[in-house]
Parts: structure tokens; sequence; C-alpha cells
């Protein structure tokens, strides 16, 4: 009988588990005003290899800021970070050429140098905001079908808080 009960305990707090996993994988993802779900996907004349780098590049982060880890980075989330950025840094430089489409050129740029900005100064909303651009460009250029809630961070969606990344790289110049 008490292996029946601990069998149900177990199932219980894993189906606990499961659903508050579900609603809070990632600590930000409460939608800022204006943002909508999905939108269908943006049409852009790209080479597959610029939109497999994006995907590539949208996992990875995801790894460095999902499951709450961003709300408690540590030092050494901060040395991986910066490890993965410097490994990537020839790539991110080279993927804003590869790009054709203006627009997305400019997205990529402005979430390179976010990131950089915010792993060099130790400011976490920083890489969040880099990381929103690559997320955002995922959903609309690969139809990404995870956690599906567009931002508003790029200029191939139309992003209204493109200015907002703008002026926050104007004060922060590098």
């Amino acid at each position: 009988m008490k292996k029946l009960w601990s069998i149900i305990g177990i199932l219980t707090a894993m189906l606990i588990s499961y659903f508050l996993l579900r609603e809070f994988m990632v600590y930000y993802a409460d939608r800022p005003i204006g943002a909508g779900t999905a939108q269908a996907n943006v049409q852009l004349a790209e080479k597959e290899g610029v939109l497999q780098f994006i995907g590539k590049t949208h996992a990875s982060l995801n790894d460095f800021l999902n499951f709450g880890k961003a709300e408690q980075y540590t030092e050494g989330d901060w040395k991986l970070l910066r490890q993965w950025l410097q490994q990537e840094e020839p790539a991110l430089q080279n993927i804003e050429k590869r790009a054709q489409d203006p627009r997305l050129k400019r997205d990529l740029s402005r979430s390179h140098r976010l990131l950089k900005l915010g792993a060099s100064a130790g400011n976490i909303q920083y890489v969040i905001y880099g990381h929103r651009i690559y997320h955002d460009l995922d959903i609309l250029a690969n139809g990404f079908k995870g956690e599906t809630n567009v931002w508003g961070y790029t200029e191939v969606g139309g992003g209204k808080e493109v200015p907002k990344l703008e002026e926050h790289l104007k004060q922060n110049p590098q």
C-alpha cells in the first residue's frame, strides 16, 4: 500500500511540475502590451543557411536564458555566454553579410551588438533583447512553433520595439 501511495505522490508531483513548467518556462514570457502570437511566416529571399543559422542561434540563446536562468545569472553562466559569443563572433559577423534583406541585416546586427553589450557589461536585459530578436526572426522566418509570443523587436516583423533597442544602443556605444 505504501508503494501505491508513493507512486500516486510521484505522479501528482510530476503533473503539477508539468503544468508549472508549461506556464513559466521562460521567466520573461509575459506578453508586453501590443505583443501578439505568431504571425504568418514572413517570406524572406534568403539562402537556407541564413535561416538555419537563425534557428540554431535562437536555440543556443534559449539554452542560455530559459527555465528561469535569466533571473539568477551566475558568474558561471556569464562565463559560458561570453565563451559562446567569442566562439560564435565570426559566424555572427558573417551572417550579417550573408543576409540579403536589408531589414534582416539590421536586425541581425542589432542583436549582435546587444548580445555583445550585455555580455561585456554584465547586463542580462540586453542579452534578453538580443535573444528576442532571434526569437521573433525564428518565428517569422522559420515558423518556429515553440513559445510563439512575437515580441515586436524586429524590422522584419514591423516591430514597434525597434526604436527602444536603438536608443539603448545609442546610449551605450561600443
